[in-house]
């Protein structure tokens, strides 16, 4: 089964060593990257040069005034060759070698839709974000709780529902229905598995699929990104014709 990553960039260099030095060393070897940049001014682009003898990697670039979650998601897609469609930002570094492996695994049910796992903060992670990331527990405790978990599949929609920071899902699914591009400031990636859900498919969150990845938000951000992340969410399930059939 052919996985294909798609990789959203913008003067990634910081953290992108460690994502891609992280996918070179997966156990599951069937997988390209689509690597889509927009306008990186930075080591960005020479960064991926230098892992392409490690990774099959391909390289697209579009204007940084047309980006949005949903066109980039949609564009590197477009130009994927897998069964299945992964994403990743360039500072969502997975944890494990088999995070390719515990989420795929899943597919083997068609009922699946989507795959999506956990977060935990990077080294720039604010107090805040250690918190909210963490929900209280300390780092290691927090990477415990997560590696000791179980699969959950979910029949109903629920914040961050198989967010594109970390997911992978069907791309049968995604010829069928894309993105929503319309939806240019987040929760299309909800939006689009509330959809599914509709149609009798599950979504699964795998502990296996853990990676690392913030931004370095202070307290009053925080409080405004949660604010606009329930405000995305409600509009998502709202846009996906979500019907509450008692599952």
């Amino acid at each position: 089964m052919r996985v294909s990553i798609i990789l959203r960039l913008k003067n990634e260099q910081r953290f992108l060593p460690r994502v891609l030095e992280a996918l070179s060393k997966q156990t599951y070897r069937d997988f390209e990257v689509i690597a889509v940049d927009s306008g990186s001014t930075d080591q960005t682009l020479d960064i991926l040069d230098r892992f392409k003898d490690r990774v099959e990697i391909s390289v697209y670039n579009i204007p940084p005034e047309d980006f949005t979650y949903p066109y980039a998601c949609n564009y590197g897609a477009e130009r994927s060759r897998g069964e299945i469609i992964g994403h990743l930002s360039g500072h969502s570094v997975p944890i494990r070698s088999d995070y390719i492996e515990a989420g795929i695994k899943h597919f083997s049910n068609r009922k699946i839709a989507g795959v999506y796992g956990p977060v935990l903060p990077l080294s720039n992670a604010s107090f805040w974000e250690w918190l909210y990331y963490t929900r209280g527990m300390g780092y290691r405790l927090a990477l415990k709780h997560t590696f000791g978990s179980k699969a959950k599949v979910f029949s109903r929609p629920r914040m961050g529902l198989l967010g594109n920071t970390n997911s992978f899902l069907r791309k049968d699914l995604w010829e069928e229905r894309h993105f929503k591009e319309e939806m240019n400031k987040g929760g299309e990636d909800t939006e689009w598995a509330c959809y599914f859900i509709n149609l009798g498919y599950q979504i699964v969150r795998e502990p296996g699929m853990v990676i690392e990845h913030s931004h370095g938000a202070g307290f009053f951000k925080m409080i405004q990104q949660d604010r606009g992340w329930r405000r995305l969410y409600r509009q998502a399930v709202k846009n996906s014709g979500w019907v509450d059939n008692g599952l």
